[in-house]
């Protein structure tokens, strides 16, 4: 015989209070997100002031370099109030730039270069409050040494341009574009001639150009060459070697992104959020209670450079009442 077993299915009631409870739950996480953003990204208007952002380092250029470092300076930026200074460092045009160090005083040196090679940097100020300002300019540099940076009284040599080469390719490498093929691969033994000067500066300029560098007019502009050529003076390879370690650029951003701003943007420098407690949890009845504490922060006279710490701050409890 064949009995029938029944399932007893309790009331609809309970599922549904239960599933108003879920919903409770939800929506309070959403009041409680909306709440932390209104505490922390929202200014306040409890006589705080709003955040102060700092102005752009300006006149960054390069005022040293050698096999093993280059050495920046910059103007600080008006108003004052720079903790200090975050440097940032790309070996490409494109980029991408990373940090590379920090400076209390408007100037750093560079020691982790690797040698022949070019470099470009970038500066921002950050504030005592945290805040940090847009990169200035930007700064080519490259890291080599010359025999030397005065040739009016010395004999001009193949290894000066052989170095002014080395130099031009390293420029031509943070330009993204290939080496340089000379026409006298070897000049050891060979007179210098106008046509090889000629040929530094027209690889040099595509470089520079390439880096949106302004190129100044050299001494000498129009190079006669030939038998009867201009005869090659200190002054030329003096110029070639400054301006193949050494320049500025007036925009601080990779050059793809100049271009193609409105399609490719860059990441800004790492920003610190504060954590923020919450609590949260269902009453018996089903209401929802939850609260978070603000924090403030005031400045701490035990730290150098204005530091801030963390006090404690107001708590205040909430609850989301739902009526059935």
């Amino acid at each position: 015989m064949m009995t029938r077993t029944s399932i007893t299915v309790g009331p609809r009631r309970s599922f549904a209070r239960l599933l108003r409870n879920h919903l409770r739950l939800l929506v309070a996480a959403c009041v409680m997100l909306l709440l932390t953003a209104a505490i922390f990204l929202v200014p306040r208007t409890e006589g705080a002031a709003p955040p102060v952002f700092a102005g752009e380092p300006v006149n960054l250029l390069v005022t040293a370099n050698s096999n093993t470092s280059i050495t920046l300076g910059w103007t600080a930026p008006a108003g004052g109030g720079v903790a200090q200074y975050r440097v940032e460092r790309s070996e490409s045009v494109l980029g991408p730039f990373g940090f590379i160090g920090t400076a209390t005083t408007p100037t750093f040196n560079d020691t982790t270069v690797t040698s022949q090679r070019a470099y470009l940097y970038r500066v921002r100020a950050v504030l005592t409050n945290g805040c940090q300002s847009e990169p200035g300019n930007m700064a080519l540099g490259t890291a080599i040494a010359f025999e030397f940076n005065q040739l009016a009284t010395q004999q001009i040599k193949a290894q000066h341009l052989h170095d002014v080469r080395t130099a031009i390719n390293a420029v031509r490498s943070v330009a993204n574009l290939p080496p340089a093929s000379w026409l006298r691969p070897t000049l050891n033994g060979q007179l210098i001639r106008a046509a090889d000067v000629l040929e530094l500066r027209n690889r040099l300029n595509e470089a520079l150009e390439a880096l949106a560098i302004p190129v100044d007019i050299y001494t000498d502009p129009i190079l006669n060459t030939g038998a009867n050529g201009t005869l090659v003076r200190a002054i030329h390879i003096e110029q070639l070697q400054t301006r193949s370690t050494r320049g500025v650029r007036s925009d601080p951003y990779p050059l793809e992104i100049t271009q193609n701003r409105g399609q490719i943007g860059e990441f800004s420098a790492p920003t610190t959020l504060p954590l923020v407690p919450v609590h949260l949890s269902v009453l018996p009845d089903g209401r929802i209670l939850f609260w978070g504490r603000d924090k403030d922060r005031v400045a701490d006279p035990s730290t150098l450079l204005g530091a801030t710490k963390e006090i404690a701050g107001k708590s205040e409890a909430y609850v989301w009442n739902i009526t059935e």
